[in-house]
């Protein structure tokens, strides 16, 4: 799975939690959420820098959104 694709799946899986996509707050939330979530992963996974550094490409998408 994309960086893009993992950000977009995590994005929706908050989104369903909390409400629709047509409400900006909502997503804006969600993908808040989502960034906390990534963060931990780093975090957890430090010893390892290819996954560090998916989770940090997920992180990026996710800003961007």
């Amino acid at each position: 799975m994309t960086p893009q694709e993992k950000a977009d799946e995590l994005v929706g899986r908050f989104s369903i939690k909390i409400g629709s996509y047509t409400n900006e707050l909502v997503l804006l939330i969600a993908v808040r959420c989502a960034i906390v979530c990534v963060d931990e992963i780093i975090i957890c996974w430090t010893h390892n820098p290819v996954v560090v550094k998916y989770w940090e490409q997920v992180k990026q998408e996710l800003e961007k959104l």
